[in-house]
């Protein structure tokens, strides 16, 4: 669209150039005595029977002006259909987002395919009961609040974490520290 706003702006550019250059040949012509024929329209038999003759000049002038203001009305044409059509693009083009955006909002508020993604998953795989449950757990507490299935996952991971027995690594200094109070006075 905007490459037809700038030939239209071209052709009108050069409309007025070449309508300015008609002037001035118009202007010339009368200044010089001569027949001083305005327009195309002038031409023909004059009411003495002479014929007004038209410079060549001011016919290619003519001419071009002619052909510059048919292309110039072509391209405003197309441009209107263009701007017609990208009305109801837009209208469309909108419309299109509001469906997607409430069906996404009912996606969402449905569960947001978290709870599609653990019943594929408990499907996928044979789960021992242990399993089972904690899928079940997790399922639930989705469907109380969706937003909420991080915070569940890591509050679970936390929880099995701390039951869990981490060994114990001594340094040096605590060795010498445990050293200290086994040492036996002689």
């Amino acid at each position: 669209m905007k490459q037809k706003v700038d030939t239209i702006n071209l052709l009108k550019t050069e409309i007025d150039a070449v309508g300015v250059a008609v002037e001035e040949t118009k202007a010339k012509a009368g200044g010089l005595g001569g027949t001083g024929a305005n327009t195309v329209k002038s031409l023909g038999a004059a009411t003495d029977g002479s014929f007004d003759v038209m410079d060549p000049e001011e016919y290619a002038n003519l001419v071009a002006l002619k052909k510059s203001k048919a292309a110039y009305r072509a391209a405003y044409e197309e441009l209107q259909m263009l701007k017609g059509s990208l009305n109801s693009l837009t209208l469309s083009a909108q419309t299109s987002k509001q469906s997607l955006l409430q069906e996404f909002t009912e996606w969402y508020d449905k569960g947001g395919g978290l709870d599609l993604f653990v019943t594929q998953q408990a499907e996928g795989d044979d789960l021992d009961y242990g399993e089972t449950f904690d899928q079940l757990e997790l399922q639930r507490a989705l469907n109380r609040d969706p937003e909420s299935g991080a915070f569940f996952a890591a509050k679970k991971s936390q929880l099995g974490s701390t039951k869990q027995k981490v060994p114990v690594q001594r340094t040096v200094q605590h060795m010498r520290a445990l050293g200290s109070t086994y040492r036996k006075a002689f």
